[in-house]
C-alpha cells in the first residue's frame, strides 16, 4: 500500500503542477474509512498535505476514505516522551491512590475511574469538556465572563463565579488558585487543572496540573473537547493579558502544542498597544531533534546522492573533504546565506556566490566582501515577473515573500544548471530531514542549515556576526501599509521557524516585533 500511496502522491503533485517531492513514510494503515500515514518528519508531512491540502484532499478521494490522519514520527517520539516525563513525575510525588490512578489512565489513554476536579478560568473551558469526556463532572471556577449558552453546553459542570481581578492575568490566576485551594479542601477535592506555569505542582496534598502540557493536548485536540465554539474574552481585556497570551502562543509554538497559523491569528489579533519584554528561558533545538534530523537527511543522501552524502559526513565528522563538487550559493548577504558560503568550503566543494539583483542589495559592498574572502561573485539580471509581484505586493494584493523567493530560487537554478554547477545551496533552515537535499534536472539543490539541522544561533558562529532582529526587505513596510493583515502571514512564517526550534522564543519575539510595529 506504501508503494501505491507514494505512486498516488507523485500523479497528484503533477496534476497539480507542484513541484515533485518523495516523502518519507514510515508507517500506514487502513480502518475503515480512514487512513492514517505516519511521516519521518514535518517536510515529509507537508508534501503530502500539500499547498492548500489539495494533495490530501485528492488522495482522500482516491483512496476513498473520509478521513486522513498525517502525523511526523519525530513528533510522535517528542509527544511520547512528554507523556513518559509526567508519569515519572506521578511515579515520585506523594499522592492519594485515586487521583495517581485517574491521572496515570487519562494518560496511557484507558478509560478512568471518574474523580471531581476543579478547573479554573473560562478560557480552560476545553478541559470541562475533557474531563467530561471521561465520566467527570468537574467544577470550572470562572471570573464573570462566561456566555449563557456556553454553559448549557456542559451538562456535566458546575459554574462558581469568583470575585478576583480579571486583568493582570497572573494576579487573576494566582487569586484564583487561593480559592480553588480552599474550595478543595472543603469538599475534600485532590485535583485543581489551571493555566500553571510547570505542568504539576502539589500544593498541601492537593494536586495542580496544567492539562496542556501534562497530557501534551495539543490547541487542535483542546477544539475538539469543546462542547460549543467560544474564545474567551479574558485576554482582550487590558495589555497585560494580551502579553501574557503572546508569550503562551510562543512557548506553545516552540513545544509544538499549537500551529503557526493559529498562534499567528491570535498574536495578530491580540497585540497591545504599548512596548512590552518578555523573558524567556534560552532554549533551543534539543540534541536528539539534531541528530534525528541530521540522520534523515544523511541517509537520503547516501541513497541518492553519495558525492554530498561524503561532504556532509566530512563535515558531520570534522574529517578532511574529499569532494570535487562545484557549489552556487544564493547568496543574500544574510547571516544564513553568508554562513552557507562558509559551511560550503568548509565541506570541499569548489564555492561560488550568486547574488540576484534587487533594488535593497547593497552590490558594491557584497561584491568587496567576495573578494575579501576569496569566493567568486555572480550578479544576475533582475528575473522577469519580479515587477509584477511588487506592483501586486504594493497594491496589497498578496504578501510577496514566498513568490518572490520561489523566482530567486528558480533564477539561481537556472543559472546553475545552465553552467556546469553541480551543486546549489540555499541557507534555509527549513524543510530538514530527507526534503532538505532534492535534485533538479539533474542538478542537486541543499538547504544546508536544513540538512545539518542547524540553528540560527548556530548560523550566526559560522557567518561571524548576529543576527538582525528584521523580517524580510522594505518592500513588506509598503505592503504593510496596504494590507494590514499580511502581518499575520509573516508573523505565521517566523512561527513556522520556532516550531522546528531552529530559532529561540526569544528571537523570534524580536522579529515579530519588527513585524508589528
Amino acid at each position: 500500500m506504501k508503494d501505491q500511496i507514494l505512486a498516488a502522491i507523485q500523479n497528484i503533485r503533477a496534476e497539480l503542477s507542484i513541484a515533485p517531492r518523495e516523502p518519507k513514510i514510515t508507517r500506514i494503515f487502513k480502518k475503515e474509512e480512514a487512513l492514517y500515514i505516519e511521516c519521518e518528519d514535518r517536510a515529509d508531512k507537508s508534501v503530502i498535505i500539500g499547498t492548500g491540502g489539495w494533495v490530501v484532499g485528492k488522495l482522500a478521494q482516491e483512496f476513498d476514505v473520509k478521513n486522513i490522519t498525517i502525523e511526523s514520527r519525530l513528533d510522535n517520539i517528542k509527544n511520547t516522551r512528554r507523556l513518559i516525563e509526567s508519569m515519572r513525575k506521578l511515579s515520585h510525588a506523594e499522592i492519594d491512590y485515586e487521583t495517581r490512578s485517574f491521572l496515570l489512565s487519562l494518560i496511557k489513554g484507558h478509560v478512568p475511574t471518574p474523580i471531581t476536579a476543579l478547573v479554573l478560568g473560562e478560557e480552560l473551558h476545553w478541559a470541562c469538556g475533557f474531563l467530561e469526556s471521561n465520566g467527570c463532572s468537574p467544577i470550572l471556577l470562572h471570573s464573570g465572563h462566561v456566555d449563557e449558552r456556553v454553559k448549557d453546553a456542559y451538562e456535566n459542570t458546575t459554574y462558581i463565579e469568583t470575585d478576583v481581578p480579571s486583568t493582570p492575568y497572573n494576579i487573576r490566576i494566582m487569586k484564583m488558585t487561593d480559592i480553588a485551594i480552599r474550595i478543595a479542601r472543603e469538599r475534600a477535592i485532590n485535583l485543581v487543572f489551571g493555566a500553571f506555569e510547570k505542568s504539576m505542582t502539589i500544593h498541601e496534598n492537593i494536586i495542580l496540573i496544567n492539562p496542556e502540557r501534562f497530557f501534551n493536548i495539543s490547541a487542535w485536540a483542546q477544539h475538539t473537547y469543546e462542547r460549543k465554539k467560544y474564545r474567551a474574552k479574558i485576554y482582550n481585556l487590558s495589555d497585560e493579558n494580551k502579553i501574557y497570551l503572546i508569550k503562551k502562543m510562543l512557548e506553545d509554538v516552540y513545544e509544538g502544542l499549537i500551529e503557526p497559523n493559529e498562534a499567528a491569528n491570535n498574536i495578530y489579533l491580540h497585540w497591545p498597544e504599548q512596548h512590552f519584554d518578555i523573558a524567556f528561558d534560552p532554549m533551543m533545538m534539543g540534541a536528539f531533534d539534531k541528530v534525528y534530523k541530521r540522520r534523515n537527511a544523511l541517509k537520503h543522501a547516501a541513497k541518492t546522492a553519495p558525492e554530498i552524502h561524503n561532504a556532509l559526513c566530512a563535515f558531520v565528522n570534522n574529517s578532511p573533504p574529499n569532494t570535487n563538487l562545484s557549489a552556487l550559493v544564493a547568496w543574500s548577504g544574510g547571516i544564513d546565506s553568508t554562513a552557507c558560503i562558509f559551511l560550503s568550503k568548509e565541506m570541499g566543494f569548489k564555492t561560488h556566490a550568486a547574488t540576484v539583483c534587487l533594488d535593497h542589495m547593497g552590490l558594491e559592498s557584497m561584491g568587496k566582501w567576495c573578494m575579501k574572502h576569496d569566493v567568486p561573485h555572480i550578479v544576475l539580471e533582475t528575473p522577469k515577473g519580479i515587477e509584477r509581484i511588487i506592483k501586486s505586493a504594493k497594491d496589497g494584493k498578496l504578501h510577496p515573500c514566498g513568490r518572490c523567493h520561489k523566482l530567486i530560487e528558480n533564477t539561481i537554478t537556472e543559472y546553475a544548471n545552465c553552467n556546469g554547477y553541480d551543486v546549489v545551496i540555499f541557507g534555509d533552515m527549513l524543510s530538514s530531514g530527507a526534503q532538505s537535499i532534492t535534485r533538479q534536472n539533474g542538478l542537486y539543490v541543499i538547504n544546508l542549515p536544513a540538512a545539518l539541522a542547524l540553528t540560527k544561533h548556530d548560523l550566526e558562529l559560522y557567518a561571524k556576526k548576529m543576527a538582525d532582529d528584521v523580517f524580510g526587505c522594505s518592500l513588506l513596510d509598503l505592503v504593510y501599509e496596504k494590507n494590514r493583515r499580511f502581518r499575520k502571514v509573516s508573523v505565521q512564517r517566523v512561527l513556522r521557524e520556532l516550531r522546528a526550534q531552529v530559532i529561540d522564543k526569544k528571537y523570534a519575539l524580536c522579529v515579530i516585533k519588527d513585524i508589528m510595529k
